[in-house]
């Protein structure tokens, strides 16, 4: 696992239950003294719900939520916290509300691959006319007030 889901596994999910097995987080959908279960009472869901309910909550909005989380009477562990944090990201994934980090990642591929092909297709000032404005253009013109030519000094 990639820590997010693969196209195939998002079209799979159809309830938070999916992405709950998907993700590892773990225990019994109505046992709040387990992961799964304290979550969704935390959140008032059920297991049997499709992953917009959940995906449609912010990432800030979430982790406001998970602030006053417990498991049980305690606070989860910090990986019990970090899977729930995967579950909600693949919620908002398939939600489209976030974009997975593989498609971010081929959106630049493709940006970079445009960007060469125009940088390409360009065609390079000429070397032999200097420009206008520039030094060498400058010292050009200042040698023909002056009379001088190329090869005279």
């Amino acid at each position: 696992m990639s820590g997010e889901p693969s196209s195939s596994e998002l079209a799979a999910f159809v309830t938070l239950y999916d992405v709950a097995c998907w993700s590892g987080l773990s225990g019994d959908h109505d046992d709040v003294n387990e992961p799964f279960g304290s979550l969704l009472a935390l959140l008032g869901a059920s297991w049997d719900l499709p992953l917009h309910t959940i995906g449609m909550v912010s990432e800030a909005s979430f982790d406001v939520a998970l602030a006053a989380w417990t498991v049980g009477a305690s606070p989860p562990t910090f990986i019990v916290h970090s899977i729930a944090s995967t579950f909600a990201r693949a919620c908002r994934i398939h939600a489209s509300t976030q974009t997975s980090r593989s498609d971010v990642t081929s959106a630049s591929a493709a940006n970079m691959a445009l960007q060469h092909q125009l940088a390409l297709a360009q065609t390079p000032p000429s070397a032999a006319a200097p420009l206008r404005g520039s030094p060498a253009a400058r010292s050009s013109q200042s040698h023909r007030r002056l009379g001088m030519h190329s090869g005279y000094v």
